[in-house]
């Protein structure tokens, strides 16, 4: 009985270090993902700072998945900031969209889905002050990679 009960709980304990083994393996961070994004503004007080940029991959392949991040800059306080993603055109879907301040800047990151039928496409980002209607805006082509 004793013998049974030993052999039963290594075959539990090797059952559970390898199902734990394969999902570790699973997960692997896309490359094409990317954190930030650099704005370019002006040092000239008489123009106007506002300011958008987006960073991602400009290429995909069919049911990619990946991270692109946008920073926006305008005259009022980063809390009156807003980002707005859109699909401009291509077979394509935004996942999710996480936004955060970073550095007085309004920042935001979108996971976006790539369909089994895409061929290319648009993702848009504008940037918009709720304050002073002062806005932005990015339009990024992204092409199928072969």
């Amino acid at each position: 009985m004793k013998y049974q009960n030993l052999v039963l709980i290594l075959l539990v304990l090797i059952t559970f270090s390898i199902s734990c083994t394969n999902e570790e393996e699973n997960i692997t961070e896309n490359p094409l993902n990317l954190a930030d994004c650099e704005l370019n503004q002006s040092s000239d007080p008489l123009i106007s700072q506002v300011a958008i940029c987006l960073n991602g991959a400009d290429f995909a392949l069919p049911n990619d998945t990946i991270t692109y991040v946008s920073k926006f800059d305008a005259t009022s306080s980063a809390t009156d900031l807003e980002i707005l993603w859109t699909i401009v055109s291509g077979h394509m879907e935004i996942l999710s969209i996480e936004t955060s301040i970073e550095d007085g800047l309004r920042k935001s990151i979108a996971i976006i889905q790539f369909n089994s039928d895409f061929s290319g496409g648009q993702i848009n980002v504008k940037g918009i002050d709720n304050n002073t209607d002062e806005f932005a805006t990015f339009t990024y082509p992204i092409k199928f990679r072969n």
